[in-house]
């Protein structure tokens, strides 16, 4: 099962992870890959990416190691906005490992991740579970998301 970006939203929303459907345009931001897994050598792992670089760790990880993580990554691909923009990708490294710890998540992407301003929104996500996972659905019996809906 596989769940698209508004239902991943909605999950990552309700464990506390910072998202949004609209991209926050600012000169100062920057765009980071977050992929949680499961390999079966290694165990857990997380993976950060960015402008082709690419940061791998084995999880669980706490708030130290997140922040440690998240400052080796903003060095890494040369993102210097300070020790907020650290702490930023941190609570995104945690809330992603949150999230993966959901019983039947086998994959979680967050992609991208928009650094800016000393906080971070998640755009888009995609989770990859097992089984159905305990989603609370958003959508109103008027949506005009649903085809066949537009200007009504």
């Amino acid at each position: 099962m596989i769940l698209g970006t508004l239902e991943a939203l909605e999950l990552l929303r309700e464990r506390g992870v910072r998202t949004t459907h609209v991209p926050y345009r600012s000169d100062a931001h920057v765009d980071v890959a977050v992929e949680c897994s499961e390999d079966l050598m290694l165990g857990r792992t997380i993976e950060l990416r960015s402008g082709g670089r690419c940061l791998e760790c084995l999880g669980p990880v706490d708030s130290l190691q997140a922040e440690t993580i998240a400052d080796e990554f903003c060095a890494k691909i040369g993102f210097d906005a300070g020790a907020e923009a650290t702490r930023a990708l941190a609570d995104a490294i945690l809330g992603a490992e949150d999230a993966f710890a959901i019983e039947g998540v086998e994959r979680l992407v967050l992609d991208p991740v928009r650094l800016h301003d000393g906080t971070y929104d998640v755009i888009c996500a995609t989770i990859e579970a097992s089984r159905a996972l305990p989603v609370r659905r958003r959508v109103v019996r008027h949506a005009r998301d649903r085809p066949g809906q537009r200007g009504r």
